[in-house]
């Protein structure tokens, strides 16, 4: 997956210097429809998820943090914990 939406990112010029926010892929994961958000905070991009019904249980995953050679899945809780489920460098 994230090779594929970030192909689709960078062809859409959405990492451009100007864009700071944007809406993101939708998605299925776990028979769940999910939504994104694309977001940048300094040279540090974003995409969060969110299921596209809210009364749907959200899969673990809800944050894909993507620097210029690593990524990371994190859940992110209500209450602003932050939780680190997988890392890799591409």
């Amino acid at each position: 997956m994230i090779a594929f939406e970030r192909c689709n990112i960078l062809r859409s010029n959405l990492l451009s210097d100007q864009v700071t926010e944007e809406e993101g892929p939708f998605f299925v994961a776990d028979d769940v429809p999910l939504k994104s958000r694309i977001g940048r905070y300094g040279q540090t991009w974003m995409m969060v998820i969110a299921p596209v019904e809210t009364s749907r249980k959200m899969p673990d995953a809800n944050v894909l943090k993507i620097t210029s050679n690593h990524w990371t899945l994190l859940n992110r809780d209500k209450a602003g914990t932050t939780r680190i489920l997988v890392q890799g460098v591409y």
